[in-house]
């Protein structure tokens, strides 16, 4: 998200575990080294231990509900996302791939979201959850990224669409787009194994969509004949001849 503030929600419950096993152990001494063990300060241990158990096992109750809520998340549910929750759900998602995925700082991202990674290549990822379409400054960012992070490829996903600034940007650059149409498709896989970087607004076109705005193209009638028109006009006055 750029300068936004975040914090994904797998949290460091490893060191609770560690704190447990330390204190079970502690116990285990008290229990079988000292006969004369004060029985009170054992059941204080006993409690502690217990309370930190249970507060791990709820927590990653907790995870896993969440885990799936995203995993099973559809185009609808990402609209009504916030741009953190748009974070989580992808990495949530690309994990579920085979990826390994870490976040970026809180602050000083350096233009990514999110590192993904798989085998030898690493690709930065900005995550953009936007009701507007996505101009060129997240196309920038990612750049940037790219050579800070040592990746192979860079990468912007949205839930809406790109100016056709940004589109030239990322062919010129080789940086990967995924807009509505690419992240629905990646939806329908329903977490099968999903290689992210097989689709590309870039390479691909997406037939019955205006590549400048993202709206729907409908077929009109001029005084040339039948030709395919942006269904936002006048706002975008994209045309394509029917049988191109």
């Amino acid at each position: 998200m750029g300068r936004k503030k975040r914090h994904i929600i797998l949290g460091r419950w490893f060191f609770y575990i560690a704190n447990v096993i330390v204190i079970i152990l502690l116990l285990k001494y008290i229990t079988d080294g000292n006969v004369n063990a004060n029985i009170q300060l054992k059941s204080y241990i006993g409690t502690g231990v217990y309370g930190i158990i249970s507060t791990i096992l709820i927590k990653i109750i907790f995870l896993i509900r969440v885990r799936n809520m995203y995993l099973n998340c559809d185009i609808d549910a990402v609209d009504e996302m916030t741009g953190i929750e748009f974070e989580q759900f992808l990495y949530f998602k690309f994990r579920k791939q085979g990826y390994k995925v870490n976040t970026t700082p809180v602050s000083s991202d350096y233009g990514a979201d999110l590192v993904v990674r798989k085998r030898r290549e690493t690709i930065v990822i900005q995550a953009k959850r936007y009701q507007r379409d996505v101009g060129i400054a997240a196309v920038q960012e990612v750049i940037g990224s790219i050579a800070y992070y040592n990746a192979s490829k860079g990468m912007v996903i949205t839930n809406s669409f790109f100016t056709p600034n940004a589109i030239n940007l990322a062919i010129a650059n080789d940086v990967i787009l995924w807009n509505r149409k690419e992240l629905i498709h990646y939806l329908l896989k329903n977490n099968k194994i999903y290689d992210i970087s097989t689709y590309n607004e870039c390479s691909t076109v997406v037939e019955g969509v205006c590549p400048q705005c993202g709206n729907k193209l409908i077929q009109r009638n001029g005084k040339y004949g039948d030709f395919l028109g942006c269904s936002s006009y006048p706002d975008c006055g994209y045309t394509e001849s029917v049988n191109q």
